[in-house]
């Protein structure tokens, strides 16, 4: 791994709700939209938001709980 690449599965961590595969994160999001506020709540199609990275592709991230 590279720095870079390390320091944005630590920012992903830390600053993430959740962080694993897009089916248990949209299953989560929909479940606990409530949670949520503004946008999130009420046009947010899914909340799993991809890494951006290929050597990361499948692992996704839920950030932005607001209640």
């Amino acid at each position: 791994l590279t720095a870079e690449m390390l320091l944005r599965r630590i920012q992903h961590f830390t600053g993430g709700v959740l962080f694993g595969g897009r089916a248990f994160i949209d299953g989560w999001f929909a479940a606990h939209r409530e949670r949520f506020a503004g946008r999130s709540a009420t046009e947010r199609q899914r909340g799993a938001k991809s890494l951006g990275r290929p050597a990361l592709r499948g692992l996704y991230t839920l950030r932005s709980v607001s209640k």
